[in-house]
């Protein structure tokens, strides 16, 4: 990503340097173009003010008319490093913005796992709790059954003691009677 960003950046100044040389060469052009008008449109010379030959006048602008050819040429050479260099830049800008998304996409799912991890590790935790609670759980329903059974055992006594007792007041009662018969 780091690579892209620089050759991105580099692509960039060699752009902008191009762009600056086309604009250099148009000026050129545009300069020699209007130099090669000036030339053909005077009669007399500025300089010493006789009047230009049609031959040095032709020479003049033949010269500025190889000139332009060459700073046409050499716009023509540069407008294609132009287009290169876009097509280089658009290439980078996307590879720049997929790396971008991909380390995006990749860092959500670093912490859509930790996450995960997280909530694994939890479940595991909640997982021993609730083991240990069923194993509480199950000593708890033996103790439980255990004290049923001695209740059982419990209400079975407590039903015979009361027959007995029934029985021993009834007896007791009669030997009292037989006590007061005795006694009078």
């Amino acid at each position: 990503l780091l690579k892209h960003k620089q050759n991105l950046d580099e692509l960039n100044s060699k752009y902008i340097d191009t762009n600056s040389n086309i604009s250099v060469f148009n000026d050129k052009k545009e300069t020699s173009f209007k130099l090669k008008e000036k030339i053909l449109s005077l009669d007399n010379c500025p300089t010493c003010v006789q009047p230009v030959k049609q031959e040095h006048k032709d020479k003049i602008s033949q010269r500025t008319q190889y000139d332009i050819e060459d700073f046409n040429r050499e716009l023509e050479r540069m407008t294609q490093i132009k287009e290169q260099l876009l097509k280089d830049l658009e290439k980078e800008r996307n590879l720049v913005s997929g790396y971008e998304a991909d380390k995006s996409e990749l860092e959500s799912n670093k912490i859509k796992f930790e996450h995960q991890q997280i909530i694994e590790t939890k479940i595991k935790s909640d997982a021993i709790i609730l083991e240990r609670n069923m194993g509480e759980i199950k000593q708890l329903e033996i103790g439980l059954s255990e004290l049923k059974n001695k209740l059982q055992e419990f209400l079975q006594i407590q039903e015979k003691f009361e027959i007995d007792k029934k029985l021993f007041d009834k007896i007791n009662q009669q030997l009292q009677k037989l006590n007061v018969s005795l006694a009078e």
